[in-house]
Parts: C-alpha cells; structure tokens; sequence
C-alpha cells in the first residue's frame, strides 16, 4: 500500500485552527493514562479546549474499545486526539487527530522511542506539533467510517513514486514523511533532497526533480561487521556456515548486521565448537574461543591385582588402576605412552587414543615358568 505527500512549491502543512473541544481517549488504564492527557494537553494540543471521558466512561470503554463510540454520543462535532500506546518490542506511541463531524482523520503519526524510557517518549510527545500529515496508519476501526482527508491538488503537479529495498524511512529536507513505498507529489520543476534511512542499511541520500511521473526503485546498501576470531591452540579449522574459511586466527569480514552466521572450529583431539554471530556495529570485534581436549578410553585387561597396578601417563602419575571403573583408564585424546608398575614389573606402551572411542591393552604381569620333570 503506498501512502502520499504532497509538495506544493514547499512543504505542505496545514496547522489546525478550531474552537471545539478536543478529547484525548488513549488505550491504557494505568496512571499512565493521565500523564499521556498531561502531556498531550501541554504539548500539542496546548491552547485547546480539553475534555475527557469520566473514569466510569474510560473502565468499560478502553477494554472493549468502544472510546471513540463514546464521545461520538456526547459530543458527535468534536475532535479526538486518540493515543495508542504500545512498549513491546520497543516505546512507541500512535497518534490520530479525527474530525467527527466531518468523518476526516486529520493526522496520523507514530513515534518511536527504541533505546529510551517511557519519560523520553513523553517528551517527544509534548514537543510534537500538531499539523495535518500523515507518517503512519491510523489505528481507528474501519467500521467507523473515517476517512483521510485529500488535499486539492493543481493538475501541473508530478508524481514520483519512492520505494527502497528493504522498505525504510524517508526523509525530505531533513523532515521524516514515512515509510517507503511512498508517493510525493509536487509541482513540474521542483528540486528536493530526500534521505532513505534504515537501521542496517548505510544510509541514502538523492537530490530529485520532479520533470514527470515516474517510479524511482533504491537498493540499499547494507551495514557490515567483521569478526576477528581466535582459538586456543591456534591453527584450527574454520567453518561458516558449514564451508571452509581457513584456520585461526582469521577475520571473517562482510557479515550483514542482519545476518546471523554459524561459526564451527575444529582441530584434531579437539572437540569440536560451534557457535552463531551477529555483529552490531561497523566496528570489527573479536572472539577467543579456547577448545578442549577431548577424551577416550583405554581398557586394561591383565592377570594382576588392580589396588596393586599403579598407572602412569605421559610421566603423570594417575594412581591404582582400581580407581578406574572396570578397569578403564580415560585418556586425552592424541598420543600417550601409558606406563604400569605392579611390585617390580613395568610395562609401558604407546597408544592413539581418539575422541570417545576405546582402544584395549592386555598386560601380562605373571610370568608363566616352564617346568621339565625327569624321571
């Protein structure tokens, strides 16, 4: 759905002059709803004839949404300055100007507020200006029968129709109109600079004529971050997303600050680690990952006392292979020369022991004696 703005040599913005009463209905039945009256009448409608619901009218109303119903019954040739609050995921505040008696919703704008407080987005709401324009949709049930209002245009005006990939907001000589898709019209001739701004995207900034109606496509050019990525050992494999990107230490670079990318490293005896990055800024970061030795078994079967079997490995000593359930010695994986002492024999061997498998010794530590018997 495309929405519209309209240049007439310069911007065009109608303030309101009226002596009716305004009524400020919002959506919340918190204390919050008075200080949102609050600020709404010493901001943007300061100066006004204020009126609002009775607390009677406000219990029922807000919960079934039924508020603009019930200041059409007392007062159908007012004004409703509707406040739709909302603070998931982020603070944001909707605004709708309706003139009930002439079925119009003058304005409709929202404010976002995504890294500030709820006071923050009050303040913004007391500096708002109150003029016609429309930034954002009007969250009024259409059952209700409002309609925006159109703006008499001269026939020499041209139509240039903004979209962006992704959609974004866009600014006109610095003032925020919306979000694209977006139609501006404007008389033949004129000369804007218009901005396109999104949170991930570098932003975009065109000098635009309107000579005819036409359709203007932008591409945005995306945010990227890097990741500078280091392990412990080093040298290990590096997979992204499952393909192979060297070995640490590495910079992995270009990564969308949209996009979320599946690191793997894997190393020999190691076990392996996988991990998902986002960056969050243009900056480069970095990440140490330290990887672990991994583990397998080594089985001893032998013909000795196993409180009396001393174990040793790599010269470490381990203590009585009775400790070890069933005999079972678990080892780092890679190489290890395995040594045991019963009383005065020693056997010592060389195994490769890989991650969570099993490799078996048999040991021998009484010696068998041939007898010869002669009659």
């Amino acid at each position: 759905m495309y929405k519209r703005f309209y240049f007439i040599s310069f911007i065009l913005f109608a303030s309101f002059v009226s002596t009716k009463d305004y009524y400020i209905v919002t959506n919340v039945l918190s204390g919050l709803n008075s200080i949102l009256i609050d600020s709404a009448s010493n901001g943007p409608l300061s100066g006004k004839q204020i009126k609002t619901l009775t607390k009677e009218d406000l219990a029922t109303c807000v919960e079934e949404d039924l508020c603009i119903e019930k200041v059409i019954e007392k007062d159908p040739k007012s004004f409703i300055f509707k406040l739709d609050y909302f603070q998931d995921p982020s603070n944001e505040l909707f605004l709708s100007l309706i003139d009930l008696e002439n079925k119009y919703i003058k304005l409709s704008h929202a404010i976002d507020c995504f890294d500030c407080s709820t006071i923050d987005l009050l303040d913004k709401l007391k500096s708002f200006k109150l003029n016609d324009g429309y930034s954002s949709p009007a969250l009024i049930k259409k059952s209700l029968g409002f309609k925006y209002q159109e703006l008499t245009i001269p026939e020499d005006n041209v139509t240039l129709t903004i979209s962006s990939n992704p959609p974004a907001a866009i600014y006109v000589d610095n003032k925020n109109i919306g979000i694209s898709p977006m139609e501006i019209s404007a008389a033949k001739k004129t000369q804007i600079n218009i901005s396109i701004l999104d949170i991930n995207h570098k932003k975009l900034s065109k000098k635009v004529r309107f000579d005819r109606n036409k359709t203007i496509n932008y591409d945005l050019e995306p945010i990227v971050g890097s990741l500078y990525l280091t392990s412990n050992p080093s040298k290990a494999n590096i997979l992204v997303n499952d393909k192979s990107y060297g070995k640490t230490p590495k910079e992995i670079s270009k990564i969308k600050l949209t996009e979320s990318i599946k690191i793997t490293l894997q190393l020999e005896d190691h076990i392996e680690e996988e991990f998902y990055f986002q960056p969050v800024s243009e900056k480069r970061e970095r990440q140490d990952i330290k990887l672990n030795k991994g583990q397998g078994f080594l089985r001893i079967k032998h013909d000795g006392d196993s409180k009396k079997i001393i174990v040793f490995s790599n010269n470490i000593l381990l203590g009585p292979l009775s400790k070890y359930r069933n005999d079972t010695i678990v080892l780092d994986a890679g190489k290890n020369n395995v040594k045991l002492v019963q009383d005065d024999v020693k056997k010592e061997q060389s195994f490769k022991i890989s991650i969570d498998a099993f490799e078996d010794w048999e040991v021998t530590f009484v010696e068998s004696v041939d007898i010869n018997i002669s009659f």
